[in-house]
């Protein structure tokens, strides 16, 4: 018999210097790229969604995960795209690239719907909270305490 596993990871990132430069034009197009490439890098995913300066993804686990390598070629991947079709240009004239340092933790099977809920609404959430204080709350609720920086 194969080994049985449930597991779920949830992972978060931001732009370079939390810009909020993923507008909601962007977003109708950028969001749905990423989907996409990783459907075709066999990267799986149970739900991708974010705001102007972040983003969430739910992974289900699996043994043979390299999530840290997933997270880094999404990046990478949508940084090109977003560069190479003029998407975004940043202060100074920089190319838009992600800030490479995540936030992971594992989800329990019970958390998973109201999970996918969260990011899905993440316009609606974001009406009424700012990315600031949504960070907080993910700090606390997972335990880094002072530990976690917004920047």
């Amino acid at each position: 018999e194969r080994n049985m596993i449930k597991m779920w990871v949830h992972v978060l990132w931001t732009t370079n210097r939390q810009y909020p430069v993923i507008y909601p034009e962007l977003r109708k197009k950028l969001f749905p790229y990423m989907i996409e490439y990783c459907a075709l890098n066999e990267i799986k995913i149970d739900c991708l969604n974010g705001y102007a300066e972040h983003v969430h993804i739910l992974f289900p686990y699996q043994f043979d995960m390299d999530l840290e390598k997933n997270v880094l070629c999404i990046q990478k991947a949508s940084e090109l795209w977003i560069n190479k079709h003029g998407l975004i240009k940043e202060e100074d004239d920089e190319k838009f690239c992600w800030n490479h340092n995540f936030i992971t933790v594992t989800v329990g099977q019970s958390s998973v719907d109201a999970l996918r809920t969260y990011i899905k609404a993440q316009e609606v959430i974001h009406k009424r909270k700012t990315f600031k204080e949504e960070f907080e709350e993910i700090g606390v609720r997972y335990g880094f305490g002072g530990r976690i920086n917004y920047y």
